[in-house]
């Protein structure tokens, strides 16, 4: 009786056996085997744009401090394998990797016209080292990384990519195995669904509890190097289930390391990757399926590493490249006259361009100036006292009164609500001018694009609606400076400082002054030049505004002496005094600060 009752032990136990194996998910198989992953070749490289210094190839150079950089959400560059390959990771290190995180999504295709999308995720935002993400031995021969903006700003910029692919003849680096799971805890179960089912090698039970949020925590005994958790889905053929895993060695600190959707196709296990996290605790947590909000797993496995790492690739410079996100060049794209902008132009931003052809476009205030057209197309201005302004096109071209009587001209006021008269105002601003300077005989040498202020009146609100930053540029000397204006008159005028391109007299020139605020609640001023004429942009010079520049801007009801002017203004003034000069191609643009 024995005898038989062990034959029948044996024939069930071999029955399941099958049944079993025929039920663990094909690539969950692999990580047993002797296949190895490792650095491929790239073949080819293509971006949906680039510029000509953070080009495609950066990306490949083994350099991380260059980088291929665009501006835009959905700006992408994909890599050629050359042929399909079994891919195991693509491994990515992000500009700035450690100070903002990138959404981004990898896409592949095995013939450059069908592609699949493989994975949508976040980087950590923690390092500036290569980040894995392990792909589960894709077949593919083009990897696509699709970026749609970051914490930060729309830029994609990425210092190098690897990717990973099988070679059965390489050294084994990593062998992954099913771990022995210690102990469970659930946030909740419901009657006769228990979470032991999970662990009990049988695809025909289930844990199951209602409720987005429900959970399941797996306990390993020690830390171990997690290679993937493995899940088997209840209806995980006919539905998607909303989860995510999350790891802890104490029990306490919980670190979310995945978020993902099943696939909706299988009741098998799936294999989700994890680049072998250290971690105690793998915990599954469960924000309903596309039927109704119930978690119900029927199987789970860990799979844990159990040989030596591979030897983590080469860390890259402490410090992040010293140029921006494709800005700070003046290889960006042209602007709408042509001229090429050192800072794109942000999404819905007020913007404008002097009309060569008709000055007074209702954005144009001439303010006195006595200007006329040449017969090359560009205009003269005689000498006087001038400023010239430009406004924003919302604000529809508000008089002296109208700017004489807004509703604040506190700055702490200001400093709050972040504008003068409009939320459309120009705050983070790039002004450019192309000038030829024929003569100072009229007593003065600079040009100052003016920036963040509305009236520059004594008599109106004891000169507060005089705020403003000034980007100067000396003609006769070539040289460039600041000034802040404190209140109307009120200066703090710092000396020249950058470089020096000797006098620009009689001679077309580009001059750009940009002002934006940064993270801090300081203010970046940034000065360029085109010392050519031939669309060429330099930095010139440049300062922050620390909070600490000036002495008296408490005049205005400011919390410091010193403190930044942060709001932003619906006026732009091209200032001179006793100049003459033929000028061209003035703009102003709100922009998207490389911050």
């Amino acid at each position: 009786m024995s005898s038989i009752f062990s034959r029948s032990i044996l024939v069930v136990f071999i029955v399941f056996s099958f049944i079993f194996s025929q039920s663990i998910h094909p690539s969950f198989a692999a990580d047993g085997t002797s296949s190895a992953c490792a650095d491929t070749n790239i073949t080819g490289l293509s971006a949906s744009a680039s510029n000509q210094i953070f080009i495609p190839k950066n990306v490949i150079d083994n350099n991380f401090n260059t980088l291929w950089s665009n501006y835009g959400k959905g700006s992408w560059i994909q890599l050629d394998l050359g042929t399909s390959k079994n891919i195991c990771s693509v491994n990515i290190a992000w500009y700035k990797g450690n100070e903002r995180q990138n959404n981004f999504v990898i896409s592949t295709s095995k013939d450059g016209s069908t592609y699949t999308k493989v994975l949508e995720k976040k980087s950590s935002g923690t390092t500036l080292n290569l980040e894995k993400y392990a792909l589960s031995n894709i077949n593919a021969r083009y990897v696509k990384m699709t970026v749609n903006g970051n914490t930060q700003n729309d830029y994609a910029s990425i210092t190098e990519v690897r990717i990973q692919t099988t070679s059965l003849n390489q050294p084994q680096q990593t062998q992954c195995s099913i771990a022995s799971i210690k102990g469970l805890q659930r946030s909740a179960s419901q009657t006769g669904f228990p979470s032991s089912n999970v662990l009990d090698n049988n695809l025909n039970t289930r844990w199951s509890n209602y409720g987005k949020g429900s959970w399941i925590q797996l306990d390993l005994g020690t830390s171990k190097n997690i290679c993937s958790v493995n899940i088997a889905w209840y209806k995980g053929n006919e539905r998607q289930n909303n989860f995510v895993i999350s790891t802890s060695k104490d029990g306490s600190t919980y670190t979310k390391l995945l978020e993902k959707k099943s696939s909706g196709t299988t009741l098998n296990l799936e294999k989700y990757a994890l680049s072998n996290i250290n971690a105690r605790y793998v915990k599954i947590t469960v924000n309903g399926n596309t039927q109704n909000d119930y978690a119900s797993i029927t199987e789970v496995k860990l799979s844990i590493q159990n040989t030596s790492p591979p030897t983590p690739p080469s860390t890259p410079p402490s410090t992040p490249p010293s140029t921006g996100d494709g800005g700070g060049t003046g290889d960006g794209n042209a602007g709408g006259d042509g001229v090429k902008m050192i800072y794109p132009t942000a999404s819905g931003g007020e913007t404008w361009f002097f009309n060569p052809t008709k000055p007074d476009d209702g954005q144009f205030d001439r303010n006195g100036a006595e200007i006329s057209k040449n017969t090359d197309g560009s205009w003269h201005l005689k000498p006087g006292t001038t400023r010239m302004l430009a406004f924003t096109k919302s604000s529809g071209f508000p008089s002296d009164e109208v700017r004489s009587s807004l509703p604040t001209y506190d700055y702490s006021r200001l400093a709050q609500i972040g504008y003068f008269y409009k939320p459309t105002d120009w705050k983070n601003v790039e002004i450019t001018m192309y000038v030829k300077v024929l003569s100072t005989a009229g007593g003065g040498d600079e040009i100052s694009l003016v920036s963040r202020s509305v009236r520059h009146s004594t008599n109106v609100h004891e000169g507060c609606g005089g705020s403003s930053y000034h980007n100067n540029i000396d003609f006769t000397n070539g040289k460039f400076k600041f000034k802040k204006e404190m209140w109307h008159v009120n200066y703090d005028i710092k000396p020249y400082s950058g470089i020096t391109i000797g006098s620009t007299m009689d001679k077309w020139i580009g001059f750009k002054g940009i002002v934006y605020n940064l993270p801090d609640g300081s203010v970046k001023l940034e000065s360029y030049v085109d010392k050519d004429n031939n669309n060429n942009w330099q930095k010139a010079t440049e300062l922050v505004d620390k909070g600490n520049w000036g002495n008296d801007m408490t005049h205005c009801n400011a919390r410091t002496d010193g403190a930044a002017i942060t709001w932003g203004s619906p006026m732009i003034i091209f200032k001179s005094n006793g100049v003459t000069y033929d000028f061209k191609k003035f703009s102003a643009r709100e922009i998207v600060p490389p911050v």
